[in-house]
């Protein structure tokens, strides 16, 4: 039985910042790409919204400039553990962006390039000797010559990562409102902060916004019981983060939080035409 040619040469799966970069490279290498991602709209995630020089590169490379949505410039990094403090000039400019604004923008720019399908997740992916099957739900079915995996930290049903290093981390991200003197202090600079058991970053993004980030083990978490008595521990024992936050009002409820993440570059032992994307960042190709 004759089976269906593919309809693209390549299928990426997630539209991150990873697989919306590599599906426009692909694009533009003149393949056939189709690029799915589960949600229809980009929304924050978890991340410390640090765009670095490459990364600022592969985006001006593809007609995208973060300065024009609303990204800030970093030329400072300031880390502090307790009393202890050192600041230092960055040897390359640095910008900051949530990535909510980032993947709305890669994703409008990788669907001028190649076929989107927004709001459509896969159920699964199988393989057989003549390329990939993706189902889609509803009876939908996609083929392709080859495939990548662009879902960050989050695994494909039937495509698991190998076990990580050190899964027992937890991540948080908050937006506050800073205080008048609280911005004008933070502006230009990115603050890096470590604790016992984990460590952070703290940088003004779009609209005055400032994003705070951290990663936790999760025993950490324990003892504090959630994310009031993390903050509070955390703040009572580094003045400099504490001066920073001081009246500061958070943006949401409650803070976004993801674990675990696998903080290493799993490789696998499935066919060799599957690409894996897989880093403890998740999507790191351009967003830090």
């Amino acid at each position: 039985m004759l089976r269906p040619s593919p309809a693209a040469n390549y299928l990426v799966i997630g539209g991150g910042p990873a697989g919306s970069m590599l599906a426009m490279r692909l694009a533009a290498a003149g393949r056939r790409v189709v690029l799915i991602e589960k949600q229809r709209e980009a929304h924050h995630k978890v991340c410390g919204e640090f765009l670095s020089r490459e990364a600022i590169h592969y985006l001006e490379q593809q007609g995208i400039a973060p300065r024009a949505l609303g990204a800030v410039e970093i030329g400072r990094v300031r880390i502090s553990s307790g009393k202890r403090v050192a600041e230092a000039h960055l040897p390359f400019p640095a910008l900051s962006l949530s990535r909510k604004i980032l993947d709305e923008a890669l994703l409008m720019r990788a669907t001028e390039r190649c076929e989107m399908r927004r709001g459509c997740a896969v159920e699964s992916l199988e393989t057989d000797p003549d390329g990939w099957t993706a189902k889609l739900g509803q009876g939908r079915t996609l083929r392709a010559s080859a495939a990548f995996l662009a879902t960050g930290k989050h695994d494909l049903r039937g495509w698991p990562r190998a076990p990580g290093k050190q899964d027992g981390l937890i991540g948080f991200k908050m937006h506050w409102r800073l205080a008048t003197a609280q911005t004008r202090a933070l502006r230009g600079r990115m603050d890096l902060f470590v604790f016992s058991g984990g460590y952070g970053g703290l940088s003004l993004i779009e609209n005055d916004a400032a994003n705070l980030c951290l990663v936790v083990r999760r025993s950490t978490l324990r003892i504090h019981g959630e994310w009031t008595g993390l903050l509070s521990a955390i703040l009572a024992g580094n003045r400099t983060l504490h001066a920073l936050l001081d009246g500061a009002e958070p943006q949401w409820p409650r803070p976004l939080a993801i674990s675990p993440i696998p903080l290493r570059t799993s490789r696998s032992r499935r066919p060799a035409n599957l690409a894996r994307r897989r880093s403890g960042s998740g999507d790191s190709l351009v967003h830090r």
